[in-house]
């Protein structure tokens, strides 16, 4: 069987869950710095290829698996924000913490400020960060689930391992 035969003909499938949280956190970065986000047919459900003529098979609505209705849900919220927060499109960019794990930015448009927290570890991760003071009257909340909590410009999120959280202004 050639590699062309086999593209049409072979099972490719997702090995480990864990790349369903990876492609949400990379989404939720991609929507959350400067610069148009691009979705390729597919990527809002985690559909997997392999190498060309296998790079994507035909695109499926129905017959989700839970992993992929989570990932499409991620894709639309994220969506939504990015549409109705002019700090994700037009807005400048403060790196508030980065290291090996853990980064978090805001961006901010006049009076609106968006802040998007990311934990690439399998381990769940505490960020605290100094918000700039110009934020401090500023009352943020998570779309996707994380614990937040704020004291004057110190901002503290937990997230679990291998995902992010996008605060917006309550």
């Amino acid at each position: 069987e050639s590699a062309i035969e086999a593209g049409f003909s072979r099972d490719i499938g997702v090995g480990d869950a864990v790349g369903y949280d990876r492609l949400r956190m990379l989404a939720g970065f991609l929507f959350s710095i400067p610069g148009v986000p691009v979705i390729f047919y597919g990527d809002e459900i985690g559909m997997p290829g392999a190498g060309d003529p296998d790079n994507r098979r035909m695109m499926r609505f129905e017959g989700l698996s839970p992993e992929e209705n989570a990932t499409r849900e991620t894709f639309r919220l994220l969506t939504g924000l990015r549409k109705n927060h002019l700090s994700l499109t037009y807005g400048d960019t403060d790196i508030l913490h980065c290291d090996e794990n853990t980064m978090a930015i805001a961006r901010s448009w006049f009076d609106e400020v968006t802040v998007a927290v990311f934990n690439k570890s399998d381990e769940p991760a505490t960020i605290t960060v100094a918000l700039p003071k110009r934020f401090t009257q500023t009352s943020l909340t998570g779309n996707f689930g994380s614990q937040i909590s704020k004291e004057g410009t110190q901002l503290t999120v937990e997230l679990g391992p291998t995902s992010f959280d996008v605060l917006t202004i309550q």
